[in-house]
């Protein structure tokens, strides 16, 4: 109704001029600020039109970066309230984690190892602590601390055998097929492929604490 209103009023003749079935050069004077106040109209309301979409767009954006923000300080919050309770649990984890680097290290490095040199590497309280800590509670090592308990284990398959039974055997010439050459090339690649997987857990292991707890 505004808008036809100040069509009317802008345009008095033109209806007029258009039942009359004809316009003519003379009538373009009476005709034309008649048209030119339709256009401002039409120009007007697409103009405020397109501003209301701008303004609805940018109040959504808003409320998503609102959102955005809260579920961010939601989520900080909630990883603050579980470093604190478990706290004493996380930093054995980290203690296990640098015992496993060391163990990696030394078996790639200086191995291969016999059983006995494997326990003197506490390689079965490195396994035992990664299963205890890995029923604590802490979900997301959950996983991960198994995988090192399991690597653990699987060191004592590939213990070589103690040097001096091995040359005392070979001086008898009584060598159990277990004793051969290729079979303890086998055992050392074992405990190094081992060694190289766990060293690779303890990396995974330690991403996944560093994204719970914080650098």
């Amino acid at each position: 109704m505004m808008y036809a209103g100040g069509f009317a009023e802008r345009a008095p003749h033109l209806q007029e001029f258009l039942a009359g079935g004809g316009i003519g050069v003379e009538d373009w004077p009476t005709i034309v600020p008649g048209l030119v106040g339709v256009l401002g109209i039409v120009v007007a309301v697409m103009v405020a039109w397109r501003q209301r979409v701008i303004q609805l767009r940018d109040r959504a954006a808003e409320r998503e970066q609102q959102e955005a923000r809260r579920a961010e300080r939601q989520a900080h919050e909630t990883r603050i309230a579980r470093r604190e309770m478990w706290r004493a649990e996380y930093q054995q984890i980290r203690t296990l984690l640098e015992n496993g680097e060391v163990l990696a290290y030394q078996v790639r490095n200086n191995g291969p190892f016999t059983a006995r040199g494997l326990a003197a590497l506490d390689v079965d309280t490195f396994r035992m602590n990664a299963e205890r800590l890995a029923a604590r509670g802490v979900e997301q090592l959950r996983g991960p601390l198994l995988g090192l308990a399991k690597l653990a284990d699987e060191f004592a398959r590939y213990a070589v055998p103690e040097e001096e039974a091995m040359v005392a055997g070979y001086a008898r010439g009584q060598v159990p097929d277990e004793w051969g050459l290729h079979r303890v090339q086998r055992l050392a690649v074992g405990q190094d492929r081992t060694a190289r997987d766990l060293a690779e857990q303890v990396t995974a292991a330690w991403q996944v604490l560093r994204a719970e707890w914080g650098n």
